[in-house]
């Protein structure tokens, strides 16, 4: 059975998702795979607001870039495989 990200994936390829997402998306998904694993250290660490956190943390979730576990925000294999696309190196 198909899971909605399954769906997701077939549909969106690497420059769909990097044009949904935009710079602050992909930034905020490059600074959780550093280790931010909260709306707190990603505004700590960067120049990312809480409302654009509100809009590009569940995008990222639905594209199955991240999900949330019990210490936070984890990229995913799939968050991983579009950061190496997109920029270049080893997620």
């Amino acid at each position: 059975m198909n899971t909605p990200h399954d769906v997701i994936e077939r549909r969106i390829d690497t420059s769909q998702t990097k044009y949904l997402l935009g710079e602050l998306g992909i930034q905020t998904l490059a600074l959780i795979n550093e280790g931010c694993s909260s709306d707190d250290e990603l505004k700590f660490l960067s120049t990312i607001s809480q409302s654009c956190l509100d809009v590009k943390i569940p995008l990222l979730s639905t594209l199955g870039l991240i999900e949330r576990s019990e210490s936070g925000y984890v990229v995913v294999e799939r968050g991983k495989n579009f950061l190496s696309e997109v920029r270049g190196w080893q997620a």
